[in-house]
Parts: structure tokens; sequence; C-alpha cells
């Protein structure tokens, strides 16, 4: 045995047998074992005292400066603690799912939307990232429409499209946006009116829930209330989509009834509905005590806001923000648009979730609105607006390259039409609700479309057919606001003479017909904003079949890792379905659902608001509301009375 292999052995063993002892002595060579037991003195006892100072001065400098760069680190991280209380202190979250255990109780209700067709779907990668964004309202024609408005070959969505979708719930052939958006959140058809809730009122578990369940960053984004059907059914689970009071506790404060974390289950909320909020108590001075570290009001601090202030609560307005075009014409810089939301939430989103990746939800809500008033130049800036930002996010996701991109629409509405025929629509306009009180007579001889619009000199029955075929979309360009705004601003107006002022000044010049049909409307109490809509709509050749949803398939659109998966035609609840597979989060998902309908059994999450009685009421609501056959709490109510 070598004498260095034998030392080494002898360092690490420390029990040995007489035995190998003897062993080990024979194999030693004494020249060695003599030489090695005069030991050396050590280097610190060579060292005379000022060397000795010189090393001990050195050790202290090196302390300090080490502690000096835990001090200035410190400082950093605590420098953005609060954006708008400096009382507030940071809130170290944690995600632990290794304790969960299902409920024995699940929901009776079976689930045969589960779709076949997701089980041929090859999944290539799951994305770090998901992001979202849904255009509230946006048919497949407002994209055919902006593309003419801007003289474009292909917009932004054309170059992403993927395929269509059906989007009917199953209580009706219409869906409204809660069984819209809770088909995207759950996986699951459901009635309409119903925020992440099955047909008997049981919670579901959402996908923003099961990815934050992963450890993943989520963010909410709107440009109406966050309470609203589609942010809420996200994060939040009720049996009706107007309780949005007990909606905006759940946004806030659910997850302070989780054992899995002690934080906000969303990262970053932003959008309005601050109203919905304050009724309860949250606002600037309470909003620590949920778990929030930054509590928004305005435009101003927006993009100072850093990793360490999250999470993030904005709410830039009591209800819904203005819309785009007002927004555009007005001095008003303390509410950020759609666009300065998301880039704000994607860059702390992406800092704070780096290594595990994040969602987001982004919502254009207010196409929807201006549809259903029939207000086309209002859906064209919104229209921009929802573009932008999707230019924005998807040149992100292009540089990110781990991340997946998913455009939709929860419905359509309005019933859009690039055209409108004089022949068709006075017999609809003689019947609609803008005209308020005119003979019908009198509006056939006297209010034609085709002696209205300026830009048609021929009476309806010279009319040659390519004069209806021409959509006058550049008079928007020349419009500032949108016929909501003109209804506020006219509000306290006395005579016709100032509404026809505030018209040439925001809209156009108004011909003297036309003034006849606003002097007639405003006579005899008609709604102004919807007549000046009329007149904007015959001006420029539109045409709309609706001021509600329909029930036409809407277009899908896609980018990024796995986005190849969406091609084809889909229902709105495998879109779901397929979102949770591409994200993996399946299992999730599924234990967030047990998990909530344990809790709604214990009577520990509310579905419903007695202090908050829905305006309109649903009939059958009138005295109480009862639970739903399919219910785990089928016979008993969930409101007893109002």
């Amino acid at each position: 045995m070598r004498p260095d292999t034998a030392n080494t052995r002898d360092h690490n063993n420390e029990l040995l047998t007489e035995i190998e002892m003897n062993d080990r002595e024979d194999s030693v060579d004494l020249s060695i074992q003599s030489s090695t037991s005069q030991l050396k003195p050590c280097y610190w006892g060579n060292l005379n005292k000022e060397q000795k100072a010189v090393y001990i001065l050195l050790i202290i400098v090196f302390l300090l400066v080490l502690l000096l760069v835990v001090i200035i680190m410190n400082l950093q991280h605590n420098v953005h603690t609060n954006t708008s209380s400096s009382t507030s202190q940071a809130h170290i979250c944690y995600y632990d799912t290794s304790s969960f255990t299902s409920p024995a109780s699940t929901a009776t209700t079976a689930t045969p939307e589960d779709s076949d067709r997701l089980s041929e779907i090859e999944i290539a990668d799951t994305p770090k990232n998901l992001i979202v964004m849904i255009g509230d309202g946006m048919g497949t024609a407002f994209n055919t429409a902006y593309r003419l408005h801007h003289n474009q070959q292909r917009t932004i969505l054309d170059n992403l499209y993927k395929g269509r979708y059906s989007t009917n719930p199953l209580n009706n052939s219409i869906t409204d946006s809660a069984a819209g958006a809770t088909a995207f959140s759950t996986g699951r058809k459901t009635f309409n009116g119903n925020i992440a809730t099955d047909i008997g009122g049981n919670p579901l578990g959402t996908l923003l829930e099961a990815l934050k369940r992963k450890g993943k960053g989520t963010g909410l984004i709107a440009t109406k209330s966050v309470t609203d059907a589609t942010p809420a059914s996200f994060a939040a689970h009720a049996l009706n989509r107007n309780f949005q009071h007990m909606i905006a506790k759940q946004l806030a404060a659910l997850h302070l009834q989780y054992e899995w974390t002690n934080c906000s289950v969303i990262d970053i909320l932003m959008g309005g509905g601050k109203m919905f909020f304050d009724s309860w108590g949250f606002d600037s001075a309470s909003y620590a005590q949920y778990g929030w570290n930054s509590y928004l009001t305005d435009n101003d601090t927006l993009y100072t806001l850093c990793k360490e202030d999250m999470p993030i609560i904005g709410l830039f307005a009591d209800n819904e923000m203005p819309f785009y075009l007002d927004l555009l014409h007005t001095q008003n810089n303390r509410v950020p648009s759609l666009l300065d939301m998301s880039r704000v939430s994607l860059k702390l989103l992406n800092e704070s979730y780096y290594e595990q990746g994040f969602f987001a939800m982004i919502e254009g809500s207010k196409i929807d609105v201006c549809a259903h008033v029939n207000d086309v130049a209002c859906i064209m800036n919104e229209m921009t607006q929802f573009y932008d930002t999707v230019e924005y996010v998807t040149q992100w996701a292009q540089q990110d390259g781990d991340t997946l991109v998913v455009i939709l629409a929860d419905h359509e509405t309005g019933g859009l039409s690039i055209g409108r025929q004089d022949s068709v629509m006075q017999a609809e306009v003689s019947k609609g609700y803008t005209l308020h009180g005119m003979p019908q007579q009198e509006l056939l001889e006297f209010y034609g479309d085709y002696r209205v619009n300026p830009l048609i000199t021929t009476r309806e029955t010279d009319a040659t057919q390519s004069a209806s075929y021409v959509w006058h979309s550049e008079i928007i360009d020349d419009i500032e606001h949108t016929t909501m705004w003109f209804n506020q601003d006219i509000g306290n107006a006395t005579n016709i003479t100032q509404i026809y002022q505030v018209i040439e000044q925001h809209w156009f010049e108004l011909t003297e017909k036309e003034k006849y049909f606003l002097n007639f409307t405003f006579a005899h109490n008609g709604k102004l904003y919807e007549a000046l809509t009329h007149i904007i709509n015959v001006r420029t050749n539109t045409a709309f079949t609706t001021h509600g949803h329909t029930a036409v398939d809407v277009s899908l659109y896609a980018y990024g890792v796995s986005s190849d998966a969406f091609v084809g035609h889909w229902s709105n609840h495998e879109i779901g379905q397929l979102l949770s597979k591409i994200m993996d989060c399946v299992d999730e998902q599924n234990e967030q659902t047990s998990l909530l309908q344990q809790m709604f059994v214990n009577d520990e999450l509310s579905l419903c608001d007695a202090t908050d009685k829905p305006h309109p009421i649903i009939l059958e609501w009138n005295a109480s509301i009862p639970y739903p056959w399919g219910s785990l709490l089928y016979g008993q109510n969930c409101v007893e009375s109002w």
C-alpha cells in the first residue's frame, strides 16, 4: 500500500480493527512517519504584530462592505413597497398544494360536454406563458370593417387566423358574456348569467386559479369594471353576474380562505369598478390587510411600478373606463389605455415569474358596449385600441419565444352589416326605437335613408344598386366623440340650437333633413343620441340587425407556442379545455373545483348576495333565489328573501 493511500484512509476512517491498525503500521514508511511528526508552526504564528493588524483590518473592511451591500439591497427592495400609502408593507406569498385533499362531496351535474376532439390533438410544447385576449362582442364582421376602414390588405388578426367557433350556452341559442367567458375559463358550458359555475350553480375551478396553483403569475386587465362578466369568470364564482359587489369581494379577498396560499390569486388586477370595492370598505386605507401591496386609482404611478409592488390592484374608474375615442379627444391623462395597462402588466409579470411563467387575460371590454348602441365610430376606435394592444403583445411574445397568445371573442354583438339598402331599412327604421313617435307614414314619405344621406342624392326609386354598395367609412375619421358622450354632454341642453352646435363641432355639418329629424326627436322627448347614431349609420351606409348579441360563429386567432393546435372549428367550451390541456393544468383545475365545492357546501363560499338585488330581477327570483336542480345544495335557497 502506498503511503499517500494509507494516509488518506487514516483520515477517513475513525474506527479501525486492531488487525487493520497493524496492517497500517507495517505499510507506512518510518522515515515519512518520523518527518511528519514534527509539525511546522502555523502561518499565523509566523506573522509579526504589524502584519496581524493589517490582516485584521482587511477582514473588518470586507465585513463592512458586505454589510453595506446588504443594506443597499434591502433599501432597493423597499423603495416601492407602496405606491399609494407609505404604511403598506411588502407581502411575501406562498403557494402550497401538497397538503390539498379532495372533499368527499362532488357536484351531481355530469360533464357530457367533454370533447372527444381534444384527444385527437397533439400538443407539441407547453408554453411558459399564456396570454388570452378577448375582444368582447367582436364579431368577424368587425375585423372586416376595420380592414376596409384602414384600407389594409390584411389586419394583424387576419395574419393570426386559425379557425372559428360556436358560442351558444346550454339554455339559449345566444350567449351572454358570463356564459361565454365561463366556457373559456372552465372548459364547461353553462347558463347565461353564471360566473364560473355549472348549470347547477356549483363553482368550477378556472384556468387562472389552476395556473396559480402551478406557481405562475396571473393578471386580469379590462376596460370595463373588473367585476364585469368576462374578467370575473376567470377568478370569481357567482350564480348571477349582477352580484358585482360580492364579486369584488371575491376578487380582492377570497384567497384569505384558501389553505394553499396566503396571497392574492391575482397578481395584477386593472380596470374600472372602483364603486364595487368602495361599497364594502376596500380602499386606499384598507387594501393592505387583504394582501395587496399596491392600490392605484390613476395613471400617475402606473409606469413607476416595480415587481416588489405586486400584488397590484388598479381601479381607474368608478364603473367603466372611458371610451377610447372620448379619451383621445379629452384632456384626461389620469386614465390609462388598454395598451398602457397591458405593457406594464406583462413587464412586471415576466420579471416576477421569469422562471415559472405567467397567465394574463386582457379584455377590450367596450367593443361590446359600442355595438350595443350601434355606434360604428365607437366600434372602430375601440378596435384600434384592441388591435394596437394585440400588436404589442404578439411582438412581445415573439421576442420571448416561450409564450402562447390566443385572441377570442365571447360572442358577436349588434349584427354589424357593412352596407344598407333603403328599401329594407325604411321598414326597419319605422319600427326602430330611435325614432320615438314619428308617424310611420311621415317617416316613409319624409325621411328615407337615401334622402337623408348627403352622399346619395337620388330618391329611393331612382337609386342605382351601386349607390348602396359604397361604405363611407371615411366619415368616421372626422368624428371626435361617441354618441354616449353626446348623450352626457347635452344633458342640460334647453334648445335644439345648442344640440346642433355640439354635433357640428364634434361630428359633421347637418343637413336640413337631419336637423328636422333631430328637432322632431327633441320635441317628442326622444333619445337624441340614438337619433344621432342613426344619422351616422345612414351617412356611412352601415346597418345593424340588433342592439343585443347574436348567435353567429366568431373567429379564433392565435400566435406562438402550440398555436397550430387551434386550427379548425370548435365550440367555445372546447377552447377552454384545449387551453388547460396545452398548459398542463387539468389536474390543478380539478383540485380547485373540488376545493371550491367543499367551501360551497360548508357555507364558506357564497354565490349570491342577499343585500344586492339584481335589477332587472329574474322573475323567478323576485322573492328568493333557490338553488337550481343539480346543485350540491339543491332544495335550499341561495337567498332566503330580499
